[in-house]
């Protein structure tokens, strides 16, 4: 049981509202599964560096002109960001905005949604998404009362609900609450990428072990998919010279190592649980470890499968035409927007067109000296639309190389040798 004395131990300022939700919210916590001391340790080391030490009811966006530069770098610069600094209504329909990219991923369809979905309660839930999302999961109307949040027994619900998506992970203490957090933080416990603020969720993890008086450290002979080790290491290292495609030896069990793992166990006639139990690695430290049965595929090339027949490659290629006809309008668009004379539209040889690409991007980048504010960029690119053109047809042609090196990847592997 959570007593006000362990809470304030551990967070001397924490605001009365969350210190009376979790010391009487026994019930919440057995109703989402939180009934060891581990996924106890997992929620508080969670929710304690989200809300900065149960301080922080909802995000507040009062910043100086220098910690919005330095929070959103991208977003402003040292003269803009003058105009939003101690404005914390304005920058959050500012950032968050439902024209903004970040508020689309974020759900915020409304003028004002940026402010009203800001960060909330104790797993600081941002988004008229996610606050729709955790709404209907506990059974209260966030999305049109999101004010709610600030209420502890209803955060305390919310944050819950959210953590409990990962308790296999919690289970598994020190080792696997890199997952929870990387759960949390971007919707994968297995992201590669470290989460946000990662050395401070550690620290604060080994503090809630020591204030309920346990060992996070726990023993298991298994590894598990969202951990990184030195074990995962030796793990992916022994499959790429099998043959398999863990992908970056790391040290982080990533969806490539757990395909490659579940590939290395069918073909070793293993239990197909993507896991590297002690029956598995025994089984790929072994002499008889069979290496991977590529045959041909491992001098496959992006034309042997385009050959064959591959829909995914065929769809690349589709995806590299629109970038390469997007290219070429816009380039000779540039040219002639530069030159200022009205230009013929003859198509250059495709050899050319990368070149031409790049000669214009650098020349779009001596340009940005003379960009000072957020307004003149904006009237210049609306005026200037070809840029833009270029940029995605850059975009688009990296991201059909992508998917076909991908695919590649995964017919060489044998992850999948279909068409």
């Amino acid at each position: 049981m959570l007593t006000a004395e362990l809470i304030r131990g551990l967070a001397p300022h924490a605001h009365e509202t969350y210190v009376d939700a979790l010391v009487n919210g026994a019930p919440t916590l057995q109703k989402w599964g939180f009934t060891t001391d581990l996924r106890l340790a997992a929620l508080l080391a969670t929710i304690l560096h989200e809300t900065g030490d149960f301080t922080i009811l909802r995000e507040s966006g009062n910043y100086s002109a220098e910690r919005l530069h330095e929070v959103w770098p991208n977003h402003f610069t040292a003269r803009t960001a003058k105009t939003y600094a101690h404005q914390p209504e304005a920058l959050f329909n500012y950032i968050y905005g439902p024209g903004t990219s970040i508020g689309r991923d974020l759900g915020n369809t409304q003028p004002g949604d940026g402010w009203r979905f800001r960060g909330g309660g104790m797993a600081q839930t941002t988004g008229r998404d996610n606050y729709t999302r955790i709404g209907l999961a506990i059974g209260v109307d966030l999305a049109n009362h999101p004010e709610l949040i600030e209420d502890g027994g209803i955060s305390l619900q919310g944050a819950c609900w959210e953590i409990s998506r990962f308790l296999n992970y919690c289970d598994l203490g020190e080792r696997g609450f890199r997952a929870v957090s990387n759960g949390v933080n971007c919707g994968n416990p297995g992201a590669t990428r470290a989460p946000v603020g990662w050395s401070d969720r550690q620290t604060r993890y080994k503090s809630v072990c020591s204030a309920l008086g346990i060992n996070g450290v726990v023993s298991t002979p298994s590894v598990y998919h969202g951990e990184q080790s030195t074990q995962v290491l030796a793990i992916q290292q022994r499959l790429i010279g099998l043959g398999y495609a863990p992908g970056s030896a790391d040290g982080v069990f990533g969806s490539r190592t757990r395909q490659a793992v579940l590939g290395f166990q069918a073909e070793h006639n293993l239990p197909l649980t993507g896991i590297a139990d002690p029956q598995t690695v025994d089984a790929m430290n072994s002499a008889q470890a069979k290496p991977m049965p590529v045959g041909d595929r491992a001098t496959a090339t992006v034309d042997d499968l385009r050959r064959a027949g591959s829909e995914t490659i065929a769809h690349a290629d589709s995806i590299k035409a629109v970038a390469g006809a997007l290219g070429t309008v816009s380039t000779i668009t540039g040219g002639a927007d530069i030159a200022g004379t009205a230009a013929t539209p003859v198509p250059p040889q495709p050899v050319d067109l990368i070149a031409a690409t790049r000669d214009i991007l650098t020349e779009v980048g001596g340009w940005k000296s003379i960009i000072t504010s957020m307004s003149d960029t904006f009237h210049w690119a609306t005026s200037h639309g070809w840029v833009l053109g270029i940029v995605l047809a850059f975009a688009f042609y990296k991201w059909g190389n992508q998917i076909q090196w991908r695919r590649l990847l995964d017919h060489r592997s044998g992850a999948n040798i279909s068409r």
